[in-house]
């Protein structure tokens, strides 16, 4: 079964007459509407689910308004249900299509392998000139994944100082690949 849309907080413990009303009515009705808009929605559960929410927030708009036989109340859910998936579907036409992200794995890398050996190359060589402290630290951080505190304890000095040594080892690595 779906969770409720209401909340279970402090003030919702200490529920009106019309919340509980809100909540039965929801544990009786709320599956087949949901049911009902997933179909008039295509198959698309979660459009669906959001316009059961605006549903059930048009229904405690009007939860003292609600009719009391079961029938009736019903109808008046479905037909609700109804509008709200009218309604969305005017809105999107007036608004410009949603464009979900596409998935970038899709896409080719395009990278050439000569390039990539280039670059390791590259890496190695700048590495090599520096100093021992900053290339331990950056093998230390990007070749043997060790965090900051890690190596910090394994090389006994502070954080901050394994965190100052990355940043000017960095510096002196892009120099070194730009001198190449």
């Amino acid at each position: 079964m779906l969770a409720l849309p209401l909340r279970d907080t402090p003030a919702s413990l200490a529920a009106t007459s019309s919340e509980g009303r809100l909540r039965a009515i929801y544990e009786a009705h709320g599956e087949s509407l949901l049911r009902f808009l997933t179909k008039r929605n295509l198959g698309d559960v979660e459009r669906a689910k959001d316009l059961l929410q605006e549903t059930f927030l048009r229904a405690w708009r009007h939860v003292d308004d609600l009719p009391d036989e079961p029938g009736l109340l019903r109808a008046w859910l479905f037909t609700v249900a109804r509008h709200v998936t009218i309604d969305a579907g005017r809105a999107s036409r007036i608004r410009p299509a949603e464009v979900g992200v596409p998935d970038l794995r899709a896409f080719a890398s395009g990278e050439d392998p000569a390039e990539q050996v280039t670059a390791v190359y590259t890496v190695r060589a700048a590495l090599a000139r520096l100093s021992p402290a900053h290339r331990e630290i950056l093998v230390e951080l990007f070749f043997h994944d060790r965090t900051p505190r890690e190596l910090a304890e394994r090389l006994g000095i502070p954080a901050g100082t394994v965190k100052s040594r990355t940043y000017y080892a960095m510096q002196a690595l892009a120099a070194a690949v730009e001198a190449d």
